[in-house]
């Protein structure tokens, strides 16, 4: 399976989807937000979900003790709340934006993902991701 090159791993590819994500979260709260910045939340989303739940089951192979695994699904609880609120506004008001408490769980994602990146092995993001992206064929 060949991935999306916004998932490459390289540095570069690493900054370049932290931009990404962050124009997007950025462009939500300034409702200045189109349909390809909420997918670019939702795909980021869906990602770190994965992510969590294989560092769990494989929690031997890093140094991320479980609890903090563990706390990691509230906040992803949240961000998912968050763009479920964003996108009823949407289809609601053609909007998208959000408002002060879905704002703080959408820079809470990025914030997590970005932790999530420093700490967790390379070889989980890429089952991680293709996990999300075999599920979208």
């Amino acid at each position: 399976m060949n991935l999306p090159p916004a998932f490459a791993l390289s540095r570069a590819q690493i900054v370049a989807q932290q931009i990404l994500v962050r124009d997007a979260v950025t462009a939500v709260i300034e409702h200045t937000g189109n349909t390809e910045h909420l997918d670019a939340l939702c795909a980021e989303l869906a990602v770190a979900t994965a992510l969590r739940k294989l560092a769990l089951a494989q929690i031997k192979t890093h140094l991320v003790p479980a609890e903090q695994l563990g706390a990691l699904a509230v906040h992803l609880i949240e961000a998912e709340a968050a763009l479920i609120g964003v996108k009823e506004r949407h289809t609601r008001t053609g909007v998208v934006g959000c408002d002060h408490e879905q704002k703080q769980a959408l820079l809470g994602l990025a914030a997590i993902v970005d932790t999530m990146r420093d700490n967790l092995p390379r070889r989980l993001w890429v089952l991680a991701i293709r996990s999300v992206f075999e599920k979208l064929r």
